[in-house]
């Protein structure tokens, strides 16, 4: 859609450009390029060790890119972005890149959105209010994600990444409940022995059996009471565990810990 939109007003703009820099108002840049093949883009070497300063010219406003109405537009954002690479020797590097949103409109049409933003702002709730950022006199850049944001979800996602996933998606809201839920995992023993029961575990925590020495379950006052044969055949069905992999003093051999789960019943 953003190629075909920009497509669209090349078109019905020709050499035009929607973003170029102001290479007269800028300092500490040197071999300036407003690319002619993309009109939305620009490049210029610079110094990090002096000081720097770019200026940007956008040559187009937010309605342009919306679908007409009866009435006014609100406009699409635009965002920014710049993106540092490392020059000289050997293919480049991507070093640092930063991006952010901005909205243009024509001087009224930016006073009258500016104070029906506020308008909506100030009605809203305390709690929704903080869901935005706080207003500045100029643009601020934030850093892009060194690793790409999550943008499905897997039935393997971690807690955090489920978190993450939330926060995201603005589903923030939702993380509190999640972050108490608890999902179990049945496991059904053909056999009542440690060795069937050790099979099952190792497979849940993604471990290899032969690298868990011992199995143990939470006894009285805490103590940890090493599962046999006979502990297996004595435990309740139905009963719940939550297992913790206990790392050894050899670091490649571990131990596994059951803890009782509730007040009234016990095991997995």
């Amino acid at each position: 859609m953003e190629k075909e939109q920009i497509a669209q007003w090349t078109r019905q703009r020709p050499g035009e450009r929607i973003l170029e820099a102001d290479v007269p108002l800028s300092y500490g840049v040197y071999d300036v390029v407003n690319t002619p093949s993309k009109v939305h883009f620009c490049e210029f070497l610079w110094d990090p060790t002096k000081e720097t300063g770019v200026f940007v010219r956008l040559n187009c406003i937010s309605t342009e890119f919306t679908p007409k109405k009866h009435g006014g537009e609100k406009g699409v954002p635009f965002r920014i972005v710049i993106e540092t690479y490392s020059h000289g020797d050997g293919p480049p590097q991507r070093l640092h890149t930063a991006s952010c949103q901005v909205k243009v409109f024509k001087p009224k049409g930016a006073d009258r959105k500016h104070k029906t933003d506020r308008e909506k702002m100030v009605k809203r709730p305390l709690s929704e209010q903080e869901k935005h950022q706080p207003s500045y006199d100029c643009t601020v850049f934030k850093e892009n994600y060194q690793t790409p944001p999550i943008s499905q979800l897997s039935t393997e996602a971690s807690a955090n990444e489920t978190s993450q996933w939330l926060q995201q998606n603005r589903f923030g809201s939702f993380i509190r409940t999640f972050a108490s839920f608890s999902v179990f995992r049945a496991v059904y023993l053909r056999s009542l022995t440690v060795l069937e029961l050790l099979s099952k575990l190792t497979v849940l925590c993604s471990v290899s059996p032969f690298t868990v020495h011992d199995v143990y379950v939470d006894g009285p006052s805490g103590i940890h009471v090493l599962v046999t044969d006979e502990v297996v055949r004595n435990m309740p069905d139905e009963s719940m565990y939550i297992m913790e992999l206990l790392r050894g003093p050899d670091e490649e051999v571990y131990s596994l810990l059951l803890k009782s789960y509730g007040t009234n019943t016990r095991a997995t």
